[in-house]
C-alpha cells in the first residue's frame, strides 16, 4: 500500500508573465525540492520520479531527468517523462503511487510541469522556399491543436458543450465561482504550505514569485461581455476562464505503507 507524506507546487504563472524566461527544469526541480522538503527526506533517498510535460520543445534533451538532477537527486534515481497532454501530471501521480505499490520502489515522486511562455515556433528543415518561409506555433502544434484535424483543443470544449447543453450562464458562473473560491483560499492562507517560492529576474532584479497570479487578473465584471474564443455564434462559448494558459510545477511524495508507520 502507498501514500503520500509531502506535495509542493510552484506558484501558477499567466502565460508570459513572471515565469515567461524561466525554464520549465527550474520550475520542476523547484516543486521537487519543496516536496521532499515537505516530506521531511533528503534528495538522495529518492529511488524514482515520474513527471509530467505535455509541451517538452526546446527544454533540453531529457527534461524530467534536469529537474531531477536541478533538485539535488542522485544519478542513479529511474526518472521517467510521460505525456499524456493535459493529464501529464495525473498520470505521472499515478505511476509513482503504483511503482511503491507493487514493491519495484519505497521512495517515489510523481509531479508535473509546464511552461507554455516558453514553447517556440518552428520552421520546416530544408531548403527555403520562394516566397519566404513559415513558422508555426509549436504551443499549438504539439500542445493545443487536435493531431487529427487541426481543430484547437477550444473549439473542441466548445463542441462538447453544444453536446451536453452546458448553457454560456452556465460556464459563467462556473468561472466565477472559480475565481472566488481561489482568492478566498489565498486570502485565508490556504496555499501557504504548499507553495515553493521561485526567484526570476526581470531586466537587472531578482524578484521572488510566491502567488498564483492569474486570479489577481480578471476583472469578472466583465465576464458576461466577452466574445466566445473559438466559435462565434455556434457553439456556446469556451472562453475566459478555460482560455487562461497557465505555467506551474507540482511534484508529490509516495512511500511504502511501513516506512510511513
Amino acid at each position: 500500500m502507498a501514500g503520500c507524506v509531502g506535495a509542493a507546487r510552484t506558484p501558477v504563472g499567466s502565460f508570459r508573465s513572471a515565469f515567461a524566461n524561466t525554464p520549465v527544469t527550474v520550475l520542476g526541480s523547484a516543486a521537487l525540492k519543496g516536496a521532499i522538503k515537505n516530506a521531511k527526506l533528503e534528495p538522495s533517498q529518492v529511488q524514482e520520479v515520474f513527471f509530467g510535460i505535455s509541451v517538452p520543445s526546446d527544454c533540453g534533451q531529457a527534461p524530467a531527468r534536469q529537474a531531477v538532477l536541478g533538485a539535488g537527486c542522485e544519478k542513479s534515481t529511474v526518472v521517467t517523462a510521460l505525456n499524456k497532454v493535459c493529464a501529464s501530471g495525473m498520470k505521472a501521480i499515478s505511476c509513482a503511487a503504483l511503482s511503491v505499490q507493487l514493491g519495484l520502489q519505497q521512495i517515489t515522486v510523481g509531479g508535473g510541469m509546464e511552461n507554455m511562455s516558453m514553447a517556440p515556433y518552428y520552421i520546416a528543415r530544408g531548403q527555403t522556399p520562394y516566397g519566404g518561409i513559415r513558422l508555426v506555433d509549436g504551443l499549438m502544434k504539439d500542445g493545443l491543436a487536435d493531431a487529427y484535424t487541426g481543430l484547437p483543443m477550444g473549439a473542441c470544449t466548445d463542441i462538447v458543450a453544444h453536446e451536453n447543453g452546458i448553457t454560456r450562464e452556465e460556464q459563467d458562473e462556473y468561472a466565477i465561482t472559480s475565481y472566488q473560491r481561489s482568492t478566498a483560499a489565498w486570502e485565508s492562507g490556504a496555499f501557504q504550505d504548499e507553495i515553493v517560492p521561485v526567484e526570476v529576474t526581470k531586466g537587472k532584479q531578482k524578484v521572488v514569485i510566491d502567488r498564483d497570479e492569474e486570479y489577481t487578473k480578471v476583472d469578472l465584471e466583465k465576464l458576461h461581455k466577452l466574445e466566445p474564443a473559438f466559435v462565434k455564434g455556434v457553439y456556446f462559448s469556451f472562453y475566459f476562464r478555460c482560455l487562461c494558459l497557465n505555467i506551474s510545477c507540482i511534484a508529490s511524495i509516495w512511500l511504502l505503507k511501513c516506512l510511513m508507520m
